[in-house]
């Protein structure tokens, strides 16, 4: 027998040191931290004008996640429904500006959009029923 140690043949397919398949410590961001600002803003703009794009709309945004909770089977009436959608989206809000990995950022925020585009949806069919109420 010899003396050297074992030195394994197989090489990873990346080095961990180095890279990262869902986005290096050295990668730049994509997109960097203040346009994902800017970002944010034009998403939860557009979410809003769809709901509701009347200006008038604008004092019926604290009341915005009831679409969502309406779909998501939430009681809406003793405020847990609202709260739990508040909080969803402030958790997928801190997560898109401060992830690091670009693989990460674009998993939150393709939740992020889902997720308002069912609120939006939910807003619609809210609509919907109580323009049936006369």
């Amino acid at each position: 027998m010899s003396d050297k140690p074992y030195q394994p043949t197989f090489k990873p397919p990346f080095d961990p040191s180095k890279e990262s398949p869902a986005g290096g410590e050295g990668e730049k961001l994509d997109p960097p931290r203040g346009s994902r600002y800017k970002l944010l803003l034009i998403t939860w703009g557009l979410a809003l004008v769809a709901t509701c794009p009347h200006p008038t709309g604008i004092l019926l945004v604290p009341y915005f996640p009831l679409g969502l909770a309406k779909i998501l089977g939430l009681e809406p009436n003793d405020g847990n429904g609202i709260v739990m959608v508040y909080i969803g989206y402030l958790f997928l809000c801190v997560a898109v500006v401060t992830t690091s990995k670009k693989f990460w950022f674009y998993v939150f925020y393709i939740l992020l959009v889902c997720m308002l585009l069912t609120n939006v949806a939910g807003c619609h069919t809210g609509w919907a029923e109580l323009s049936k109420i006369n």
